[in-house]
């Protein structure tokens, strides 16, 4: 049946279908590699070298090198295990794949040196990159991941705020522990505070604010930047209304000096439908009375206003 099943899976491997979608076909064989044993094996690299001798028609032959090279390199480990073929790992370390998986081994073995040497290549290659936050596989990330197998708290702290300061707001929650763990929170709460702040990391630093409850440093950072201010304002009109709605005042005279369409003036009279609901009727009323005599012209604005007025 394994035989079988493996012959199923090259077959379809083959088929034209997968042209142009390089990865979907060697996934496909990779899933044929838990099925082999020696002499199955050669049936599967049988079909990596046709599907190699092919590639050269392929506008992307490189890619297909390095698929090949993967695919082959987990058949060999699943065969002879990754003690008999770390000199095959490390000959193509090259490969992102393949190092994550030599990263993983040494960290298993508790070789952290190795494993953040392997990182710390590629951290240093592409520290100019856009850091991947989101992605597990980012090296910084990976980086992290090592210091924490390591329980080296004095690197996990340095590589948790340099993430934290790139935007990634999970590692406030990891700084947050170390720090109480080594009850060192309250004397760097404010500083860490003041250090993401200066990096302009804006979502992050509010979504910080947030979470720490930190109201009045999120009314400052709204009133220098009222970016988003729909969004934030729900966080803070309840304690400091009479700034929130000199703020939405100022945003929406601002909005709709540039509208020039009913759409645009519906996105004007949504956001004095929001001030309303935070019971910001008599700001409304102001305003919509100034809008009213600044742009007597706008028929389609004046009737979008009225719409509104009749909530008031």
């Amino acid at each position: 049946m394994k035989d079988q099943a493996l012959t199923l899976l090259i077959k379809e491997a083959k088929k034209r279908v997968f042209d142009g979608w390089s990865d979907w076909r060697y996934d496909l064989l990779k899933c044929g590699i838990c099925l082999c044993d020696e002499k199955s094996a050669k049936k599967l690299e049988k079909a990596l070298d046709i599907l190699l001798e092919g590639s050269q028609e392929n506008y992307f032959p490189e890619y297909m090198k390095k698929e090949d090279l993967i695919v082959r390199y987990l058949l060999h480990r699943h065969l002879y295990g990754k003690e008999d073929t770390q000199e095959e790992l490390y000959q193509n370390i090259s490969i992102k794949e393949l190092r994550i998986i030599a990263i993983k081994d040494a960290a298993e073995d508790k070789n952290y040196d190795e494993a953040e040497k392997l990182c710390l290549e590629k951290v240093k290659e592409e520290e100019s990159w856009h850091y991947r936050s989101s992605d597990p596989e980012d090296w910084n990330n990976i980086l992290y991941g090592i210091y924490k197998a390591a329980n080296n708290t004095e690197k996990q702290i340095a590589q948790a705020k340099k993430l934290l300061l790139k935007g990634n707001e999970r590692f406030w929650d990891a700084l947050k522990q170390i720090y109480n763990e080594c009850g060192a929170w309250n004397e760097n709460y404010e500083p860490l505070l003041d250090e993401l702040k200066k990096s302009k990391r804006t979502i992050c630093y509010r979504s910080v604010l947030i979470t720490e409850n930190e109201r009045m440093r999120l009314l400052e950072d709204v009133m220098e930047n009222p970016y988003d201010l729909f969004y934030y304002g729900k966080y803070l009109v309840m304690d400091y209304p009479k700034q929130i709605y000199e703020l939405c005042y100022r945003n929406i005279s601002e909005s709709c000096a540039q509208a020039k369409d009913r759409r645009e003036y519906k996105k004007v009279t949504k956001k004095i439908v929001q001030l309303i609901k935070w019971k910001g009727n008599d700001t409304s009323k102001s305003l919509i009375e100034e809008l009213k005599q600044t742009y007597p012209r706008r028929p389609a604005l004046l009737d979008e206003l009225e719409k509104v007025e009749k909530r008031l």
